[in-house]
């Protein structure tokens, strides 16, 4: 009878401890059988909100950035290296919007570790003008840390160089 008890307290603390370390971003989710590139790849995201040090500038964003994301990721069958595009979509569906370049997160140019919990971003052509509007720069990686990401959300943060701090988060289109 104590062995059984035990064997089932120990059984419930592995369980509970299993859970609570599966957490891979700040706001969840708590269990994913998904890989971050699947839920990441798997779909268009549109801005649904956007603050800056906790104001609200969404309807400014979307007045210069309508638009969808959509990460494109596969293997080279050579290097096994992954090759990864983004392709950005206006509100008609029809990609023209521009393209650009994202990647996970690596502490080095050489490094193979990637982080998966940040991606580093690069707008390649946009239609619009981004250089009057941070963090939507051309030409330049910015990282994103990811803080939730699902098959229907995904909130990015960002904090620049002097500690603005950008909070986007999208919605499945």
């Amino acid at each position: 009878m104590k062995i059984k008890s035990i064997r089932n307290i120990f059984a419930l603390a592995l369980i509970l401890f299993t859970v609570y370390s599966c957490t891979g971003f700040e706001d969840g989710p708590k269990i994913s059988f998904r890989s971050t590139g699947k839920k990441l790849c798997s779909t268009k995201w549109k801005i649904e909100t956007a603050t800056k040090n906790n104001t609200d500038i969404t309807a400014d964003v979307l007045s210069h950035f309508n638009f969808r994301l959509f990460f494109g990721g596969a293997k080279d069958t050579y290097g096994g290296t992954i090759i990864t595009e983004l392709i950005i979509y206006n509100t008609d569906d029809n990609g023209g919007a521009g393209f650009g370049d994202w990647n996970f997160a690596t502490n080095d140019v050489y490094s193979s570790n990637y982080d998966d919990s940040k991606i580093d971003v690069q707008l390649l052509s946009f239609s619009g003008d981004t250089n009057t509007y941070y963090p939507f720069v051309k030409t330049q990686f910015i990282r994103y840390s990811i803080q939730r990401l699902t098959m229907k959300e995904l909130w990015l943060q960002h904090t620049d160089s002097i500690g603005t701090e950008f909070f986007i988060k999208f919605k499945n289109s």
